[in-house]
């Protein structure tokens, strides 16, 4: 708190000394202007993620991206190999077998797709990749470029 009380001192004088030598800010601007309080925190911080900081479920959910991204070309030569009713049925086994020592976690189906604000793992709206809520949150300040409340 003490470093932003000096932030916003230091602002005030940055301010003054600006506008003194050009006549000055009107009285009530000045006011306005160092009245205001610069904290970032809103009704809505509580929800955010810190930055570069994920959740335990968004950490392993990163891991399980990595190893799909590590296995991806592997996994589907196996998959294509052996789904293939033409080649021989000892290949097909020797592909499914190769298939089950891969990580599970490699698997496309367990990676989820995840808000990037807060880390939830349901209701995302997928163009936007957040969550319902912050979607609806956003859409109503007019966050959201192109989306407006519908009207009829």
């Amino acid at each position: 708190m003490a470093t932003l009380f000096r932030k916003c001192c230091a602002w005030r004088y940055f301010v003054g000394q600006l506008y003194s030598s050009h006549g000055g800010l009107s009285s009530n601007f000045e006011k306005i202007l160092c009245s205001k309080s610069f904290t970032t925190s809103t009704s809505m911080q509580k929800y955010y993620l810190l930055p570069n900081y994920l959740k335990k479920c968004g950490r392993r959910d990163m891991k399980r991206r990595a190893l799909y991204e590590d296995h991806e070309m592997e996994r589907s030569n196996l998959r294509v190999l052996k789904k293939n009713d033409i080649l021989p049925s000892a290949v097909r086994q020797k592909a499914a077998s190769d298939m089950d020592k891969l990580p599970l976690n490699s698997s496309i189906t367990r990676v989820r797709n995840r808000c990037v604000l807060t880390d939830r793992g349901r209701g995302i709206v997928g163009k936007y990749r957040i969550s319902r809520m912050m979607f609806r949150y956003y859409a109503d300040k007019g966050l959201i470029a192109g989306m407006q409340k519908a009207q009829w």
